[in-house]
């Protein structure tokens, strides 16, 4: 949109109000995003229907890709630390690269056409980025062809565990869901209602029976 609107022959007083306006928003959001925008980044790489193409579709996407990368590969670099502490073996040759031509005259926009980024071929751009990182499992995975659209993700890795050790842990730990979810500040507002000044003397136990219980018996209401 940002983009229509500052690419507009004629722009009018409206247009330019609202680009003003979509880049505040987008500044607010960024402020907060750089927190936590590691976590997305991860686990769009890990993503086998995405891995690394997804970041060139965007203006946004291209500015962190870099970075993401980076840090995904530290990260990548601890699970593959550990993974060799564990199976005490020995580190694994380097992989040729695949020099596969990537996809060409793209338009970039903001906004994710996914069908045209199914429809190029499936190979990473992203090997300039990775020059002088671990090339091994990981490069091997991002030079391979994505995975289709319709993939179940969780599938694909568990499809792909041996061929991808440690990629697999890090799909395991980033792209599994919670196993259970709890509102906060009700769940301590109910426990305040067990457990008051009059009675206080109910166990550890007790206590989250009765929670579990109150928590129950509204499910099956």
């Amino acid at each position: 949109m940002v983009k229509q609107l500052d690419e507009k022959p004629n722009r009018t007083e409206v247009d330019e109000r609202l680009i003003l306006g979509f880049q505040a928003a987008r500044d607010k959001m960024l402020k907060h995003y750089k927190k936590s925008n590691w976590i997305y980044c991860t686990t769009l790489i890990l993503d086998p229907r995405h891995k690394a193409q997804t970041f060139d579709i965007t203006l946004w996407g291209q500015q962190i890709k870099t970075k993401s990368l980076h840090k995904f590969n530290e990260l990548y670099k601890e699970y593959k630390s550990l993974h060799v502490q564990q199976h005490s073996v020995s580190k694994s040759p380097e992989l040729p690269r695949n020099e596969n031509k990537v996809c060409e005259d793209e338009e970039y926009e903001d906004v994710i056409d996914f069908e045209k980024l199914y429809a190029c071929p499936s190979t990473s751009s992203s090997g300039s980025c990775l020059q002088g990182l671990v090339i091994d499992e990981l490069e091997e995975y991002l030079s391979k062809p994505r995975a289709a659209s319709s993939e179940d993700i969780l599938e694909w890795w568990r499809t792909h565990e041996t061929e991808y050790p440690i990629l697999s842990k890090m799909a395991r730990d980033f792209l599994s869901i919670p196993a259970t979810s709890v509102p906060a500040e009700r769940l301590f507002s109910k426990a305040s209602l067990v457990i008051r000044k009059h009675r206080n003397r109910l166990s550890d136990e007790s206590a989250r029976w009765l929670l579990c219980i109150n928590s129950w018996s509204k499910e099956l209401i």
